[in-house]
C-alpha cells in the first residue's frame, strides 16, 4: 500500500489491521503515554482548539451531540468527536453537523499513518485503531481551526486517548454497568475509572445521581483541586409532555429560566440529557461561550440523533432502532417504548457484544417483547474483529431463564430483518431492533441499501 496514496477501501483495511485478533487485557505500556507520543509527532493538534470532554456510560453520546448542536446554532464553529460509529468511520468527526469528507479523511489519515508507523517501531508499540482515528480527529479539528470541540471519550478510564485534551469543561454523565471486561463489574469500580478524566483545577459537571458515585467524584475532584458542579443541584427541570414527537419541558438554573422548550429527541431520559447540556452551557457562558435562548430552542427542536429511538416505516410497519447496550440504557428505553407504544405488539431483533450481562438485559426485553429474534452483528469494532455474541449463547440464556418463551434464531441480519417484518405484519405489531450499537448500525445500512424505508 502506497504511503502517499490510499483509496477509502484501503484506508479501512489499514485501520482494521491495527485491531488485534484477540483482546489483550494486560497493559504493558501506558496507552495514554503512547497517545501523547503519537500526538507530539503530529505537532500536538489537541492543543490548538478549545475542548469539552464528555464521559460516562449512559447518555454521553446524546449529551455530546446536543451540546455541539446548540453551540453550532449559536454561531460557533463547533466540532463533534464521537466513537464508535454506526455506519462509517467518518461519522466520528463532524464540524457544524457535517462529517468529514472521504477525501479529507484520506489526506489526514495518510499523515497520521506515517507517524503511526514511526511510533510502532518504538517501545510504545503499535497505536490502536481508536488511537489512530482519534489522532485523525484531533488533526482535522486543528486544521479546520474550530472554535470549540465537544469530544466524547472512547472507553471510560484513565488510559483513554481523549485524556490528552486539556478541556475547559469535563462532563460526567450517569454511571452504570458497562464495559465490565475493561472497567470492572460494579458501578463503583467503573466510576473509579471514569474519574480518570479529571485533571488539576479542572471544572467538572456531573449528572450522576448515585451517592456512592458522587462520593468517588467528590473525592477525586478534591484531591486534584478541581471544581465540581452537580447538575441536580445547579438546576432543575420539569416535563410538561412527552410523546413520539418529542418532549416539552422547562428548565431553571443559575443563568437560564426557560419555559416550554421543545426537544425533538424521543424519550423522557433525553430531557435529563438536555438539562445536563443546559447546565454545561451555563458554565461555558462564564468562559466566553455565550448562547442565547433562540439558539437553544432552534437546536432542541431540530435535534436528530441516529440510532437513538429512531423510527422508520417499512412497508407500513414501524421499525424502531435504539442502541441500548447496557442494563440502565435498556431499562430506560423499554420503559419509554412501553409508554409510547402501549398495547402494541412488538417483535424484537436482538444481538449483543460479548461479555454483556444477558440475564439483566433480557429481563428488561421480556417486559416488552411479544416475539424475539436472536441475531448477530457482523462488523469490526474498535477493539475486536469478532466481538459479537453468538446466537447459541444468547439462545441458551433464553432457554435457561425463559423455557416457556419460543424465540427465533437467525444469525444473518438481513434474514432476521425480513423475518421480523413478516412476523410484525402477521401480528399487527412493530419491529424493535436493539441490544447493540453495532447491530443498529448494520440494520441502518440494510434499510438504506434496500431503499424501501422513509425516516419519520
Amino acid at each position: 500500500m502506497s504511503s502517499v496514496f490510499m483509496t477509502y477501501k484501503e484506508a479501512l483495511s489499514y485501520l482494521e489491521s491495527l485491531i488485534p485478533s484477540e483482546r489483550i487485557n494486560t497493559i504493558k505500556i501506558d496507552p495514554l503515554e503512547r497517545m501523547k507520543a503519537l500526538l507530539s509527532l503530529l505537532g500536538n493538534p489537541q492543543d490548538n482548539f478549545v475542548s469539552v470532554q464528555v464521559s460516562g456510560t449512559s447518555g454521553k453520546g446524546s449529551t455530546s451531540y446536543l451540546l455541539a448542536h446548540i453551540l453550532s446554532m449559536a454561531g460557533y464553529k463547533t466540532a463533534l468527536g464521537t466513537s464508535p460509529h454506526l455506519e462509517r468511520v467518518t461519522e466520528r468527526m463532524k464540524i457544524d453537523g457535517e462529517e468529514i469528507s472521504q477525501e479529507t479523511f484520506l489526506q489526514i489519515l495518510i499523515q497520521v499513518k506515517a507517524v503511526v508507523e514511526k511510533i510502532s517501531e518504538t517501545e510504545y508499540g503499535r497505536p490502536t485503531y481508536f488511537e489512530t482515528l482519534l489522532a485523525v480527529q484531533f488533526l482535522y479539528f486543528s486544521v479546520q481551526k474550530v472554535d470549540i470541540a465537544v469530544v466524547e471519550v472512547g472507553l471510560e478510564g484513565r488510559y483513554d486517548g481523549t485524556n490528552t485534551l486539556n478541556p475547559i469543561l469535563g462532563i460526567l454523565t450517569n454511571i452504570s454497568i458497562d464495559h465490565v471486561e475493561y472497567l470492572g463489574d460494579t458501578i463503583d469500580k467503573i466510576a473509579s475509572e471514569a474519574v480518570g478524566m479529571i485533571k488539576k483545577e479542572m471544572t467538572i459537571l456531573t449528572g450522576a445521581t448515585q451517592p456512592s458515585v458522587l462520593s468517588i467524584i467528590e473525592k477525586k475532584t478534591s484531591e486534584l483541586g478541581a471544581r465540581l458542579i452537580v447538575s441536580s443541584k445547579s438546576g432543575s427541570f420539569s416535563i410538561k409532555g412527552s410523546t413520539l414527537d418529542g418532549s416539552v419541558f422547562s428548565y431553571k438554573g443559575s443563568h437560564f429560566d426557560l419555559k416550554d422548550l421543545s426537544l425533538s429527541l424521543i424519550g423522557k431520559y433525553q430531557v435529563e440529557n438536555a438539562a445536563l447540556v443546559l447546565a454545561a452551557l451555563e458554565i461555558l457562558s462564564t468562559k466566553e461561550f455565550i448562547v442565547d435562548e433562540d439558539a437553544i430552542r432552534r437546536a432542541f427542536s431540530s435535534a436528530y440523533f441516529n440510532g437513538r429511538f429512531e423510527r422508520f416505516e417499512v412497508d407500513g410497519i414501524c421499525v424502531v432502532l435504539d442502541s441500548a447496550h447496557n442494563v440502565a440504557k435498556m431499562h430506560a428505553f423499554i420503559e419509554e417504548l412501553e409508554r409510547l407504544y402501549l398495547g402494541k405488539k412488538k417483535v424484537f431483533i436482538i444481538a449483543f457484544k460479548k461479555a454483556k450481562d444477558l440475564t439483566s438485559i433480557t429481563r428488561e426485553i421480556q417486559l416488552s417483547a411479544d416475539q424475539v429474534i436472536i441475531s448477530e452483528f457482523h462488523v469490526t469494532i474498535d477493539t475486536s474483529r469478532n466481538a459479537t455474541m453468538r446466537v447459541q449463547e444468547i439462545k441458551k440464556t433464553y432457554d435457561d431463564l425463559y423455557p416457556q418463551v419460543d424465540v427465533l434464531v437467525e444469525s444473518d441480519t438481513q434474514k432476521a430483518y425480513e423475518m421480523a417484518l413478516v412476523t410484525a405484519k402477521n401480528i399487527g405489531g412493530i419491529v424493535v431492533i436493539t441490544g447493540s450499537m453495532y447491530l443498529v448500525g448494520q440494520m441502518r445500512s440494510i434499510l438504506a441499501k434496500i431503499n424501501r424505508s422513509t425516516a419519520k
